[in-house]
């Protein structure tokens, strides 16, 4: 168990800045700036926009997919797209994120922890049932020519819930 103090606001927590402190208001930026990013991802995610999707994304990130077994390690953003393809195209994804943490370095580098859900219906050609998941995605962000990208992507499981039955709307 850890004996750091747990922080409070984001005074407690913020790290310090070579040269000084980084003033509010561009740190607020920052935040803004990440949480738009994070939101841009979950949409093309879902809506299964994979070219869009990977331009979020600098080319050489790292992702580290938590999996019942091992965790799957990739680089770079064409194994990922890759393994996404294979693994959601044809089926049905709702993702949301909440609880942000996020942690500005300086006005051009950030990380954040998210709290995640999603539901997760695969194409009835993978033969997978649907499934509820509940974890974090842990990553890390950098301000490239003005456009914030990510750079390491972690998805962490807390729980996996397959259930016995699909909910199909009434029609």
């Amino acid at each position: 168990m850890s004996t750091e103090p747990v922080p409070t606001s984001w005074h407690d927590h913020a790290p310090s800045v070579p040269g000084g402190a980084l003033d509010p208001l561009t740190r607020l930026e920052v935040i803004e700036d990440v949480r738009y990013l994070k939101a841009t991802y979950l949409r093309l995610l879902d809506t299964q926009r994979w070219e869009e999707l990977v331009a979020l994304f600098v080319d050489d990130a790292t992702f580290v997919l938590e999996t019942s077994t091992e965790p799957v390690v990739l680089h770079g953003v064409a194994p990922w797209l890759a393994n996404l393809r294979r693994t959601l195209s044809g089926g049905t994804t709702v993702h949301q994120v909440h609880q942000a943490e996020i942690d500005v370095v300086d006005a051009n580098s950030a990380g954040a922890r998210w709290a995640m859900t999603d539901y997760v219906v695969p194409s009835p050609a993978t033969g997978r049932p649907p499934f509820y998941g509940h974890g974090h995605y842990t990553e890390t962000y950098r301000r490239i020519d003005g456009t914030w990208r990510i750079t390491s992507l972690e998805l962490t499981r807390l729980m996996l819930d397959h259930p016995a039955f699909t909910l199909v709307p009434q029609g």
